[in-house]
């Protein structure tokens, strides 16, 4: 049986993902979104590598788990005919919101590989690749965001140098290290873009523990609007030691 090829999931047209987040049914809509995890997470490994996870495999678990409230699951039973339904209502817009926040800078990631494939390997054309992606008003407003995928394009880069032959363990441990920080940045920014809607669902809930609506969002790790900061700040100097090893 042929191997399906993970560049070909219609989930990287930004148009497809637009019409997965404005479905009315939520269950559908809940099933297409992690279907859309599903595929963007295999497109992104056959840019990056398969043999770390990227966040958006953690994306299609969580949205998948997120389908225990939609069904009502979460919510004891003899609560569920008071609470279920705003639990429900705050996961469905959550889980929407979410997807249609992360899914567009990762179809850019991948695409823009797909079309310069020499970024891989060269310094300077992988820069070029970054700078198009925190050009973006939505990566170029978020500190984690910009965080994320400067890691991503260096642990692409360093997945080269290692796949010609490299043995340095040195840049093995390099490569997970960027992984994980790309990783848990974006989580840390799709945890401000979810914030409200957890709250929801706590007050939905009946618990008091979540801040009141005045301070969602204070603290963020996001960029104030209007930042001037780019992908590419000054690294730090291990950041500059390690590029050292493997950019000549």
């Amino acid at each position: 049986m042929p191997t399906r090829d993970p560049l070909a999931t219609p989930y990287l047209d930004p148009a497809v993902v637009a019409r997965v987040v404005a479905m009315d049914d939520v269950l559908a809509r809940n099933a297409a979104i992690t279907r859309g995890y599903h595929d963007l997470a295999h497109a992104v490994a056959a840019i990056l590598g398969g043999d770390h996870a990227n966040w958006l495999v953690f994306g299609q678990w969580a949205s998948a788990e997120a389908r225990r409230s939609l069904l009502g699951d979460a919510v004891p039973a003899p609560l569920r005919p008071l609470l279920g339904p705003g639990v429900s209502a705050a996961v469905a817009a959550g889980n929407a919101a979410v997807f249609g926040d992360v899914a567009p800078p990762f179809i850019r990631f991948v695409l823009a590989f797909v079309r310069d494939p020499a970024a891989r390997t060269e310094r300077r054309r992988a820069e070029a690749v970054l700078d198009g992606l925190c050009g973006h008003p939505d990566v170029a407003a978020s500190d984690d965001l910009r965080r994320a995928f400067a890691a991503y394009v260096d642990a692409v880069q360093l997945g080269a140098v290692i796949g010609a032959g490299e043995a340095d363990p040195s840049l093995v441990r390099r490569r997970a290290e960027r992984i994980l920080v790309a990783n848990v940045s974006i989580g840390a920014h799709e945890q401000v873009v979810a914030d409200p809607f957890v709250g929801r669902r706590s007050r939905a809930a009946g618990s008091s523990r979540w801040p009141p609506p005045a301070t969602w969002g204070s603290g963020s790790p996001t960029a104030a609007s209007g930042s001037t900061a780019t992908c590419r700040d000054p690294p730090t100097s291990r950041e500059r030691s390690s590029r050292r090893s493997w950019s000549t």
